[in-house]
């Protein structure tokens, strides 16, 4: 049977996703939830132009891209990049309620 890039294979049934391939995969999952998920991020949105991208990765994408803006998972953020906690609260909020 011929490999279809794109295409988890299954039991008989094949189900598109975003990800080229295992190994692209794992780099974003490894890398998600390193100390610079910078790469993995970017990797997510290409994914998300691909269309079909499970909710859960989304939302998992969300959450990190919240914690980047957080003072308290990231010591190393300027002054000007700082997001007052109110505003952190409702992103932190809109996340866990989609």
């Amino acid at each position: 049977m011929e490999v279809v890039v794109g295409f988890k294979e299954g039991e008989g049934n094949h189900k598109l996703v975003p990800w080229i391939s295992w190994d692209d995969w794992n780099f974003v999952r490894e890398s998600l939830f390193s100390s610079s998920p910078d790469s993995a991020l970017q990797r997510i949105s290409a994914w998300r132009s691909r269309g079909c991208l499970p909710v859960i990765i989304e939302v998992t994408a969300s959450i990190v891209e919240t914690q980047q803006k957080d003072p308290f998972f990231r010591d190393a953020i300027s002054g000007t990049h700082l997001l007052a906690e109110n505003v952190l609260t409702m992103l932190y909020c809109m996340t866990i309620m989609r």
